[in-house]
């Protein structure tokens, strides 16, 4: 697979269009920035089978969870009347994302939530 993120163009289009798109990593050698980028994509997700049944589960019994977008643009995000709470420290994100979320109180943010 090539890994390359589309434009903003492409991202429109798949919008307009409703196509979204499922990887489905097999075993361990699964690039992880391919994978960084492609969860970043309204509307594509992915995961990994380590085992013929459990590809087999995925694809007949959770099929539908996998495939089907349940929301898009989730957010959470602190927020108090007269500056009352404020996040004091992030764990486990670098710097540079541990003061955004400081400054805005963004704490999670998910471009596609599936089931």
């Amino acid at each position: 697979a090539e890994n390359k993120a589309p434009d903003d163009d492409d991202d429109d289009a798949y919008i307009r269009n409703r196509i979204y798109t499922t990887f489905i990593g097999v075993g361990i050698d699964f690039n992880a920035d391919l994978v960084e980028r492609i969860s970043d994509v309204r509307g594509c997700n992915y995961f990994t089978v380590k085992s013929t049944r459990d590809f087999m589960s995925k694809l007949d019994e959770e099929f539908e969870f996998w495939v089907t977008p349940l929301v898009f643009n989730v957010v959470l995000q602190l927020k108090c009347e007269g500056n009352a709470c404020q996040i004091e420290k992030v764990f486990g994100v670098n710097a540079k994302k541990a003061a955004a979320i400081q400054s805005n109180g963004e704490i999670s943010k998910v471009n596609t939530l599936f089931p």
